[in-house]
């Protein structure tokens, strides 16, 4: 699919991933020395999974970057070049990811690829990138792994990482049991993925061992009906009242449907990328008759009552956060270029990535090289809707490096406490007292 926000039409369906389909003029135009630059336009790309097991949310994303953009372009670009982003569909797959990819760098010639999605579909796409020297800027994904400077120097996350995430909810859940004695036996799900694997190397740097009375481990690649009902009854026979759930949002659906069937409510801790209502309540709506037994009726309110049991985290400012500048602007672009999607975390994502996209460029200079946003990356001290600064330098393809927690109140979102901020490491948990960025006075 291509993006044309060069002008002013936003294609947001019939994505392509075949290797025939011909580019537009607009794209043969960028024959310059640099890859994806010519006179007028900067090319760029990226896999999303328009389709596929991990599409449910994510295919937001990728339009609402392509709206800022669209914004950006109407305002005169980068220097006078309009920012042409070319959207292709990995299907969730990283074998899709990889050919699409391809196509991008050796067909297509883009610039640089922006939020290639996803832990397992990028990482079949990071050698290649680097070897080709094409910027593999701000991976759709928490995996620490995007901060290897020294095997992978053109890699570089965006949002915080799972292992932090993992400490500040571990955190969460410590001072949380401080408070309520009562409720002092933790359990732990997760995917037997990195994801999970790197949320529980989070987790366990903040709760005491003696406190875990369950950990359950789940298939990541297909988890059946069963291993989620025994996954449940362990965690309901432990006594576990406050559960970790390191599950994406259809695993985190499946267990929580199956959890509200078994009578067993707990305090439910989840990550950023499973928490957003948008995403979580139609899966739930949509497990429901698989995981929850159909008699009596389920009450039409039942995954707003899950969700009233659900923490979670975030690393930028909620979308019903209207007092917050960002989120104006935000709902300005979102009502003028594609009112058709609700406003929602997703879009809040793709659009907070399209401004740090843009910062970057213009720290690039004004005849940007491959070589020069990547130094730029390394250099500018880039700042925007993030709640938490980026640990961006010569040693550090870091993102963000914190996030704030949140609760669910009836499937809306509100934000507790300060923003925290830390490291992989065993280091401490900080609160950030850094003045919030604001958009710039021209937009």
């Amino acid at each position: 699919m291509v993006v044309a926000v060069a002008s002013c039409t936003l294609v947001l369906t019939s994505c392509s991933s075949s290797p025939s389909r011909s580019s537009s003029s607009v794209i043969a135009s960028t024959t310059t020395t640099v890859p994806g630059i010519s006179k007028s336009i900067i090319l760029i790309g990226t896999h999303q999974p328009i389709t596929g097991a991990d599409a449910v949310g994510q295919n937001e994303i990728a339009p609402a970057t392509a709206a800022f953009f669209q914004f950006i372009n109407q305002a005169g670009g980068v220097y006078g070049r309009k920012i042409l982003y070319r959207i292709e569909d990995d299907g969730s797959n990283p074998i899709q990811a990889s050919q699409v990819v391809r196509q991008l760098v050796l067909t297509d010639k883009v610039f640089a690829i922006l939020d290639g999605s996803g832990t397992s579909d990028h990482s079949a796409v990071e050698a290649f990138l680097n070897a080709e020297h094409v910027p593999d800027i701000f991976v759709g994904s928490g995996c620490s792994c995007w901060n290897n400077v020294s095997q992978f120097p053109w890699t570089s996350g965006w949002q915080t990482d799972f292992v932090i995430e993992g400490k500040i909810l571990g955190q969460y859940i410590s001072q949380y049991i401080k408070l309520h004695p009562s409720q002092d036996k933790i359990g732990f799900i997760y995917e037997d993925n990195l994801f999970g694997k790197q949320e529980l190397q989070g987790l366990d740097q903040e709760i005491p061992t003696s406190e875990i009375v369950s950990q359950q481990v789940l298939n990541a690649s297909g988890t059946s009906v069963q291993q989620v009902q025994a996954a449940i009854t362990a965690m309901k026979s432990s006594g576990a009242q406050v559960v970790a759930l390191a599950g994406d949002p259809e695993l985190t659906a499946q267990v929580m449907d199956e959890g509200y069937g078994a009578a067993y409510l707990p305090l439910w801790v989840v990550p950023y990328s499973s928490s957003a209502p948008s995403v979580l309540t139609p899966l739930l709506n949509t497990y429901a008759s698989q995981f929850i037994p159909p008699a009596p009726p389920l009450p039409s309110d039942f995954a707003q009552n899950i969700e009233s049991s659900i923490v979670s985290d975030t690393f930028l400012p909620l979308a019903t956060n209207s007092s917050n500048p960002w989120i104006s602007l935000f709902r300005k672009i979102h009502d003028s270029y594609i009112p058709n999607l609700d406003f929602n975390a997703q879009v809040i994502y793709g659009m907070s990535l399209g401004y740090s996209f843009y910062e970057l460029l213009l720290g690039a200079g004004k005849n940007p090289t491959q070589q020069s946003l990547l130094k730029a990356l390394q250099t500018q001290n880039l700042n925007g809707p993030n709640l938490a600064p980026y640990n961006y330098s010569s040693s550090s393809a870091q993102g963000m490096t914190g996030a704030q927690i949140t609760v669910d109140q009836n499937g809306v979102l509100s934000t507790q406490g300060p923003v925290y901020v830390t490291n992989d490491s065993s280091g401490s948990i900080n609160v950030y007292n850094g003045p919030p960025p604001t958009p710039p006075s021209n937009f």
